[in-house]
């Protein structure tokens, strides 16, 4: 089974989203929250730590597993795990995949096209945060 992660960085009350590209063949052009693939021997913390890096440019501190689940890509299940963490206001985030990097509130999120399960993701990061 593939095993992946993502990141909800919370400012205020938004969350960091990226819009897809039309590059990717999983749902291009939609948001959602910054997310990718373990690597063999990695633990999960490692994985959201350097795909973040890797996406954004910017280093996470201390990020919270606060979600898991399982959905289906192409025929293959995949396990997905969640992490938050606040935004420090101090270092600056590239977007080095996808066409952008936008920190969104989960009201503005409504008139978005978000990949399914990112904006209850997004609610429930913040519900923890506050």
């Amino acid at each position: 089974m593939k095993k992946a992660v993502g990141i909800a960085l919370v400012k205020n009350s938004a969350i960091l989203f990226q819009l897809r590209d039309d590059k990717t063949t999983i749902m291009p052009k939609h948001w959602g929250l910054p997310c990718g693939e373990v690597k063999k021997n990695e633990t999960l913390k490692q994985a959201i730590i350097r795909e973040f890096k890797e996406e954004t440019g910017y280093q996470l501190k201390n990020p919270v597993l606060f979600a898991s689940d399982s959905y289906l890509e192409k025929g293959r299940k995949v396990r997905n795990h969640l992490f938050y963490e606040r935004y420090d206001n101090k270092q600056k985030i590239k977007c080095l995949e996808g066409e952008r990097m936008e920190f969104i509130t989960t009201r503005d999120l409504k008139r978005k096209k978000v990949i399914p399960r990112h904006k209850e993701y997004a609610r429930k990061a913040i519900e923890i945060v506050r």
